[in-house]
């Protein structure tokens, strides 16, 4: 079930559960997939995150999932027999236990491309958002109270990528015609592409010292937690804005 990838059904009645609520809500295509594959499908009739109990109970009779944020422990995917495929709508897999589903014989996917465009243009639009007070104005009129927050420009300030990955990349060409110094930390430092969009490999610590505009996008893992812990958080300045589009995790808030 991942994009660009041939899939034929099995010579088999398949039922797959989708959990997340938002699937095929704007883009009716995956569902389509689904029924042109004559897979018999069953959205998450909650509407919301499954918790574990409710999860249990809808997963009895079920070959696969399609999955959003929800925890998929070993508990939870014990209770699942039927159970051989998970395919999680999006690129972190830190919420399924991956050992547990090697034991039991599942076998996971997830969809790293599919988010890429939208979550960097949520980054650039929070960027914005934060620097020109957007959002603090609105609410203010909406509250009856008029007043003009002087904001701050994003053009040539320091913005800092941690992580550059896919999305981190795309967020660095969408910054291309704001005039921005990008600074970018990642163990897997891609020279080509940061030539050729001006990006500057660094350190985490002179990423944080130097960068007006922090954002995250990287995916969240045991070794990562806190990442950005009160000590690093202290390097940054004053008026520096922190987004984090990845997991909370990451961030010792």
């Amino acid at each position: 079930l991942r994009p660009g990838t041939p899939w034929e059904a099995p010579n088999m009645d398949l039922k797959v559960l989708v959990s997340t609520s938002s699937f095929g809500q704007v883009d009716p295509r995956p569902v389509q997939l689904l029924e042109d594959h004559g897979v018999e499908y069953e959205v998450n009739p909650t509407g919301l995150r499954l918790d574990p109990v409710e999860a249990v109970k809808l997963l009895q009779d079920f070959d696969g999932l399609i999955a959003g944020t929800e925890r998929l422990d070993r508990g939870l995917l014990s209770s699942a027999p039927k159970l051989k495929v998970i395919s999680r709508c999006g690129i972190g897999v830190d919420s399924v236990d991956l050992e547990a589903a090697a034991e039991l014989g599942i076998t996971v996917y997830n969809t790293p491309e599919a988010p890429v465009d939208a979550v960097a243009e949520l980054a650039l639009a929070t960027i914005l958002d934060l620097l020109r007070h957007v959002s603090r104005a609105d609410r203010g009129i909406r509250e009856g109270t008029w007043y003009r927050p002087m904001g701050r420009l994003l053009q040539g300030k320091t913005v800092g990528i941690i992580g550059l990955g896919r999305i981190g990349k795309a967020l660095s060409k969408l910054l291309q015609p704001f005039g921005v110094r990008i600074l970018a930390s990642d163990p897997v430092q891609d020279q080509e592409f940061a030539r050729d969009y001006s990006v500057r490999f660094t350190t985490l610590e002179e990423l944080l010292k130097e960068s007006y505009v922090v954002t995250l996008h990287l995916p969240y893992s045991r070794e990562a937690h806190h990442l950005l812990d009160r000590g690093h958080l202290s390097q940054m300045k004053p008026d520096s804005i922190l987004i984090n589009c990845s997991r909370g995790g990451l961030v010792d808030e």
